[in-house]
């Protein structure tokens, strides 16, 4: 669960810019992305 401050600041940052707002995003997505391709192959491997 989220708490509202980061809710209320998320709503801040996505006022503020379109931009800005995508860039952050993008970011967001790359993160997990690296994050869960390790888990990914783990779990993919044959023994």
């Amino acid at each position: 669960m989220h708490s509202e401050k980061g809710i209320d600041d998320f709503a801040t940052m996505i006022s503020k810019s379109a931009k800005e707002f995508m860039e952050f995003s993008r970011q967001k997505a790359k993160d997990a992305q690296s994050r869960e391709l390790p888990a990914i192959l783990r779990n993919e491997q044959t023994k």
